[in-house]
């Protein structure tokens, strides 16, 4: 990098926009990533490219900027510590002074950096989550719109959030002050959120677990093999399922903890997380997936075909994703999606409702539920495919 940047004023107080449209990255992408959420036309396109070249953003630890979530203080100072560090290379500089600092804080609070009046929702930069039998949109604005089953008022959400993660029975978010938000049914305590600022949250089957904004993992609801009991350690990516939970920590590696399920025949521990640096984690109910940083998929866990009633009688093949590389992984009950670096959307697993057999078309975020799948297209449509009993797999008009 050059010693120093000789760009005007004006242009100082430009890019440092960037490092404050953003979120803070907790876990480093190789150098020149370039961020899946940040189309051309986006507003803070430049601006963010020049930031992640600069070393002021590495993005997340799934690949993705996340332009649209709101910034937390302690982002904006890590941000800021990093323009000075990184580009003025001093601890002060004509070419960023007290006063551009106030005509940039004044801007944001005009709404005349972005229009923050605006009730136009862009689709193609939104959120695209699904469990069990739901699937919901998570707007840029914080907006959730939820569909599919609604028993024991699970499909909630009336506020504004920055995270959300739905189950069979219950929903938890993160709301845009950092709070947690549940709804639902809160048997096992898995709706007695804690109090404090998360900046993720995962709901398993009957517990949940979150990221606090200082990094730390906190879960609750039924701890039953201490899957309540998360390791000590900061991390960037949480995922639960039906009685496990796997993160991945600040350096990359993952973590994973709960019931040590033996897939039958496998011997393959639920909680045994394969090595390696990784940058996206999906937990389905018995298996997890999950993208390396080199964009290559691992599985692990059970692969068997059971049933309540039935031991096993047969296998599928959800824990062996195809070849190629990719941005993001989802997983659900027997089969998984993952959104290819090409943009296109590959599943593998069971396909009984043809919640594996993902249409042809370019798109920017996958999601899965128990058997169906829904992905989000570069134009913003969203479309569905797979099991629909409950209304899961037919998505509301844009």
């Amino acid at each position: 990098m050059n010693s120093r940047h000789t760009k005007k004023r004006a242009v100082a107080v430009v890019a440092i926009i960037a490092t404050i449209v953003g979120a803070l990255a907790a876990t480093a992408g190789a150098q020149g990533q370039r961020f899946p959420d940040v189309p051309p036309d986006h507003y803070a396109h430049e601006a963010i490219e020049w930031a992640a070249e600069a070393g002021v953003t590495i993005g997340y630890g799934d690949g993705t900027f996340k332009p649209e979530r709101p910034l937390i203080k302690r982002q904006a100072v890590v941000f800021m510590e990093r323009y000075y560090d990184e580009i003025l290379q001093a601890e002060e500089s004509e070419d960023f002074t007290r006063g551009d600092m106030m005509v940039l804080l004044k801007a944001i609070d005009d709404g005349t950096i972005r229009n923050t009046e605006s009730d136009t929702v862009n689709l193609e930069s939104s959120t695209l989550v699904a469990r069990s039998n739901r699937s919901c949109i998570l707007a840029p604005t914080g907006a959730l719109s939820c569909w599919g089953a609604g028993t024991i008022g699970s499909i909630g959400g009336a506020g504004r959030y920055i995270d959300v993660s739905p189950n069979s029975n219950h929903t938890c978010a993160v709301r845009t002050d950092n709070s947690v938000e549940c709804w639902g049914s809160g048997q096992h305590g898995r709706t007695n959120a804690p109090s404090g600022q998360f900046s993720a949250v995962a709901s398993g089957r009957y517990h949940t677990c979150g990221i606090r904004t200082s990094g730390e993992l906190e879960c609750w609801g039924d701890n039953s093999n201490d899957r309540s009991t998360p390791p000590d350690g900061t991390y960037t990516a949480v995922t639960s399922g039906l009685q496990h939970s796997c993160a991945i920590r600040s350096d990359g590696a993952l973590t994973c903890w709960g019931s040590p399920y033996d897939a039958p025949g496998n011997n393959v521990y639920m909680t045994s997380a394969p090595s390696g640096a990784f940058k996206s984690i999906a937990a389905g109910e018995q298996h997890t997936c999950a993208v390396r940083t080199d964009g290559t998929i691992t599985c692990w866990g059970d692969h068997n075909v059971s049933s309540r009633n039935q031991y096993s009688f047969g296998r599928d093949s959800r824990i062996f994703p195809p070849t190629g590389t990719f941005v993001d992984v989802a997983s659900g009950h027997r089969h998984s999606c993952a959104l290819g670096t090409s943009g296109k959307i590959a599943c593998w697993g069971h396909n009984g409702d043809g919640q594996a057999s993902a249409p042809d078309g370019d798109y920017v975020d996958v999601a899965v539920g128990s058997n169906h799948s829904c992905g989000l297209m570069t134009d913003g449509t969203i479309t569905c495919w797979g099991h629909n009993g409950y209304g899961q797999a037919s998505p509301p008009a844009a």
